[in-house]
């Protein structure tokens, strides 16, 4: 039994939580776990032989009559009335990855995924995994996540028709697209809060369901993002008779500083011929930062954008002026499609990606398919754009609704409302309008209007999935207004064609037209630019333009608090405070300052900021955050009434911080409260089920009496530490250091990774010795030390106070000083890193700790100096001690790394020779390596090593990241030398041979010809060569692919399209 209440209690008015009821969560799967494996002869083609991903069925092992899901069709499964919750296993093959045991330091803002390690060791085997699925069933669809995927929708299975909704990518095959590398394409992802696919896509999130009394049923999914440390929730819902998928969403800021967010929901579809985009915008664009560049929707200079057929070279389409609030695709053959319906002011984003038809298209197809069937993704985002990001204030809540529903026999849509979706056609002297119910309407309004004049008005209830027609007598063309249900749209009656007149008010999209990268002049535009950096995260460059604007105007104190803020975050409180105070002199109500400095004081232990505090009790901006704050000093002083009064109004201003609720609750529970800490729980499970202090306050409750509660921990928490480190931060941060202990000693140390339990070990020393128990601290340290430092990346404020009390407990641990040195390195704190790094070296002279300390001493020594000698001295080092690593150890397997690593800072210092000798040298697995295969190539060819260059890359398959091309190039320039060496040589035969070559796309490099392609060089040589050979008719073809060659905008070989068209005049003579 699991207790649950009515979610949306704080959406009205910040009425009460209903009464909690008990519900009943069926945990009783098949006995044995389904099993999904691939159909046999099931491809059906379609028009230009695509794929039809609507029509081949999967089978559940030994019964023939499942659906693509492996769970039975029809809807005799779902409870009358209600929506049925299963959680079963669920074997599914999926490629095989490896994560990298090495800390990812010094890849920069853009792509930074510390504290997660990298899962780019990615291959084609392909393993069983048993997952645990959360599947809803309402008797028309069946929705199946995979919470160990990212919260990922596995499936939305139409039961009615028998067919899935989104594209059904099983098994999981994988490629290198997301921010860390392995990524799946399917179903639905969650992308929060960095551009790109999350850092949490390949990962396990937190999920719990619920069931409501109104038959519904909701799974939620989402985690705290470990890189900012907010939170991110959603909720997907499917109610009875209810053809929707209902999708809430939540991010909330729980920390003290402004952060960057980004969100966008992206679903794929499947890709055929007959697909178009339905898509209610004039305007649209691509990749890009500005808004003076886009193109006409859908017919732009005589092509569709709206179909896939005519979308060659793929790529993005964003509406720029989004008129209404859907969205969708739709299959003209099969009558089919899917539509999105969310408010356009809350969602603006809408967007449809492909990788495009090409040579390109299809190896990207058959890289993450395994039957090669391509896909379309269609993806709503909290802004207009992904190159747009915003900053969350502290303890910030953004909240949505999003729907998803399929429909069908309309022939399309002109419109679609929360509830209807709409198509109509004019036939002779009548508009036909045909509507489609998601959902039961009791009464159904359907007015249609020429000006003034009522043309037809109807009244009618209408059954969910019930389609009906309504014919409109017309005379003439002329615009027709309909209202459905009282909202309104305008289509446009002009001959046999029908459309909507995309009248509505667009959102403001707020892009800049101005060139991010530019450099600024004056005082506003360094602040933007500023404000710009912290939206990217790249905290560096932030800095150095606040100060630019400090060189403009040195009294701006905008800047100095830019600059306070920035130092926060790089845990440096003292720099931070000066600016803060200096800002203060010269603007003393400044809100910023005020709250940097309070905030900056409770991270140094300097004092309690409460005059700073009081004084934005008046503040818009930081009221709420100033009352709670207060309430967490009240509770170290050990006041919990005082604390509770606080939350309260911080509550009353923010009803949405669930942390704040959560905290308020534990201040009820210390000061003797139990019932009113419940109350709150519940209230807190209302809003946000997943949030960790919630389910630790339970259990501190039911002192692990629960069997509920801690079935609730394990789907929250599973056995990752860092999800238990933020609940023990949580307590660290109130003081309530017995709180910490009990809860790493009696839940976190039990259940978490035995392999990754480091850090859990050494906050509690951190706790033990804030008690006062010195004894059992040093024993704490001690049992850290012993273990494992890999895949223990610290990165809070919290993780550095344990590691530095570590070492005040025990001087000599090289694990406290390896880890100390990363958590200073992933601040971009190199010169602090390092010498913990080598304190570390000389403490443990081999094993991990060594291997892993020589390793991020090489990384610091050529990032922050371009000092390449220390830097191929420190890598030898590590290299050498691999040997000295358990025979289990993930080390050996990710030993590539070292070996990318090192190939890089010779790259850079031009030893290619060494590079190659180095390579030469790689143990055989580390050689066959697919980035290290790559690296060896690029070395042959700059040490003069062509022969080897040509036999690798002809030997050799790759396995390129998403807009990687390396190793096209590397088979291009390969070809190109070695056909001017043959052609010096004079010979001619084998040099247009090489040239011929250089001009190819071979599978193996796994690099698609692109639509547009810059090879007339090479096109060019290789019919000099048949011309010299006196092979006429073979100069004539190849000299003419080159002179016709479409090429991108800024090709490098445009003058070899010249060239090859004046030879071909001299042929023809």
């Amino acid at each position: 039994m699991v207790g649950g209440c009515e979610r949306g209690s704080r959406r009205s008015g910040g009425q009460e939580c209903p009464s909690v009821h008990a519900f009943s969560l069926s945990l009783s799967g098949p006995s044995e776990p389904v099993r999904i494996l691939p159909p046999q002869g099931a491809e059906r083609k379609t028009p230009r032989g695509r794929l039809d991903k609507a029509g081949p069925e999967w089978k559940m092992v030994g019964d023939s009559g499942t659906g693509s899901d492996g769970f039975a069709r029809r809807k005799e499964s779902s409870v009358a009335g209600r929506v049925t919750t299963q959680v079963v296993p669920l074997v599914l093959a999926i490629d095989r990855f490896d994560e990298d045991p090495y800390p990812p330091l010094a890849r920069g803002s853009w792509r930074a995924v510390y504290p997660y390690p990298m899962q780019d060791d990615l291959t084609d085997e392909a393993a069983e995994r048993e997952f645990r699925a959360v599947v809803l069933d309402n008797g028309l669809l069946r929705l199946t996540v995979l919470p160990e995927l990212g919260g990922h929708v596995l499936s939305l299975r139409d039961l009615v028709h028998g067919r899935e909704v989104f594209f059904h990518n099983v098994p999981l095959k994988l490629g290198l697209v997301a921010m860390r590398g392995a990524w799946w394409a399917g179903g639905i992802e969650w992308n929060f809060p960095h551009v790109g696919h999350a850092v949490t896509t390949s990962d396990r999130v937190s999920w719990r369901t619920r069931e409501a009394q109104d038959g519904s049923a909701t799974v939620f999914v989402g985690a705290i993002e470990h890189l900012t440390r907010m939170a991110w929730q959603v909720a997907l819902t499917l109610r009875p008779d209810d053809w929707r998928l209902h999708v809430s969403i939540r991010l909330f800021n729980r920390t003290p500083f402004h952060q960057r967010i980004y969100f966008w929901s992206n679903s794929a579809v499947a890709a055929r011929d007959d697909f178009r985009l339905l898509l209610p915008a004039t305007r649209v664009f691509s990749w890009w930062y500005g808004a003076d560049r886009d193109a006409h929707f859908p017919m732009h200079e005589g092509r569709d954008l709206s179909r896939y057929v005519n979308l060659e070279r793929g790529g993005d389409i964003f509406a720029k002026d989004l008129r209404a609030d859907w969205f969708g695709g739709y299959y003209d053959e099969l009558d089919c499609g899917v539509v999105h319906h969310a408010s356009r002011f809350e969602v603006p984003g809408r967007k449809m990606f492909s990788w495009g038809h090409g040579g390109h298209g299809e190896m990207w197809a058959e890289l993450l398919n395994a039957r090669g069937e391509p896909y379309v993704e269609l993806q709503s985002g909290r802004f207009v754009h992904q190159g747009v990001h915003r900053l969350l204030a502290p303890g910030g809540v953004e909240a949505w609704e999003e729907t998803w529903a399929p429909f069908w026999g309309l022939g399309g849509a002109v419109h679609a409302t929360e509830d209807l979706v709409l198509n109509a056609t004019r036939e002779g002297d009548a508009l036909t309008l045909r509507l489609l119910a998601l959902a039961r309407i009791g009464e159904a309004s359907v007015v249609a209007r020429r000006g003034e004049q009522v043309l037809t008005a109807i009244k009618r209830s209408l059954a969910s999935g019930e389609a009906t027609a309504v014919h409109v007598p017309l005379r003439g063309d002329g615009p027709v207004t309909v209202e459905l249900n009282g909202e309104k749209v305008t289509l446009l009656v002009e001959g046999h064609v029908v459309r909507p007149a995309l009248d509505g008010i667009a959102p403001h999209i707020a892009l800049s037209d101005d060139d991010p990268e530019a450099k600024p002049t004056t005082l506003s535009g360094w602040l933007l630019k500023a404000r710009s950096c912290e939206e990217r995260n790249n905290l560096d460059d932030a800095a150095d333009a606040y100060h630019k604007a400090l060189e403009l105007d040195a009294t701006c104190v905008q800047a100095m608090a830019g600059l306070a803020q920035c130092h926060l975050r790089r845990c440096e409180p003292g720099p931070a405070k000066g600016w803060g105070h200096k800002a203060l002199a010269l603007d003393p109500q400044n809100e910023d300052a005020l709250w940097l400095l309070s905030v900056a004081s409770l991270l140094d232990g300097s004092g309690e900021p409460t005059a700073y505090l009081a004084a934005l009790g008046r503040s818009p901006r930081y009221a709420a955050n100033a009352f709670a704050l207060q309430g967490e000093m009240a509770l170290r002083r050990g006041d919990t009434v005082a604390a509770l009064d606080l939350f309260g109004a911080a509550c009353e201003l923010s009803p949405r911080d669930a942390r704040v609720v959560a905290l308020a609750a534990f201040a009820a529970r210390r000061g003797g409260a139990a019932e009113s800490a419940r109350k709150l729980l519940s209230e807190c499970e209302a809003e946000t089920p997943l949030e960790p202090l919630l389910w630790a306050e339970r259990w501190f409750l039911a002192y692990g009496s629960d069997q509920s509660i801690e079935a609730a921990i394990a789907e929250v928490f599973g056995a990752d530490p860092q999800a238990y480190l933020e609940v023990a931060c949580d307590y660290e941060r109130l003081g309530a250091w017995d709180a910490a202990d009990a809860w790493l000693s009696g839940v976190a140390i039990r259940r978490a990774d035995p392999a990754r339990q480091a850090m859990l070990h050494y906050h509690h020393a951190l706790a033990l010795w804030r008690l006062g128990r010195a004894t059992e601290a040093l024993a704490a340290a001690r049992r850290a030390a012993q273990n494992s430092p890999l895949f223990i990346f610290p990165h809070r404020h919290e993780d550095g106070e344990a590691l530095r009390t570590a070492l005040r407990l025990c001087p000599d641990d090289p694990v406290a000083n390896l880890l100390l040195g990363t958590w200073h390195a992933s601040l971009r704190r190199w010169d602090e890193a390092v010498s913990h790094w080598t304190r570390s070296v000389q403490l443990a002279r081999d094993g991990e700790s060594a291997i892993l300390s020589w390793r991020n001493i090489a990384l610091a020594r050529w990032h922050k100096g371009r000092n390449a000698p220390p830097a191929l001295a420190a890598y030898a080092r590590a290299i050498e001690l691999l040997a000295t690593a358990p025979p289990a150890s993930p080390l050996h397997g990710a030993a590539w790394r070292l070996w990318l690593e090192r190939d890089g800072v010779l790259a850079g210092a031009g030893q290619h020779d060494e590079r190659a000798t180095a390579l030469d040298a790689a143990p055989e697995a580390v050689k066959a390596h697919p980035q290290i295969v790559a690296r060896r190539v690029d070395a042959f060819l700059r040490a003069g090593r062509l022969e080897q260059a040509l036999a690798l890359l002809a030997q050799c398959s790759f396995k390129p990241w998403e807009g990687e091309h390396r190793a096209r190039v590397l088979w291009k320039e390969a070809h190109m030398l070695a056909g001017h060496r043959a052609k010096e040589a004079g010979h001619l035969v084998k040099a247009r041979d090489h040239f011929e070559a250089a001009a190819t796309y071979p599978r193996h490099l796994r690099v698609g010809r692109p639509t547009l392609t810059d090879d007339a060089d090479a096109l060019f040589w290789a019919g000099w060569c048949a011309a010299q050979l006196g092979d006429a008719p073979t100069a004539r073809r190849l000299l003419s692919a080159a002179a016709t060659e479409s090429q991108p905008r800024e090709a490098a070989t445009a003058e070899f399209k010249t060239r090859a068209a004046e030879l071909l005049k001299t042929l023809a003579v």
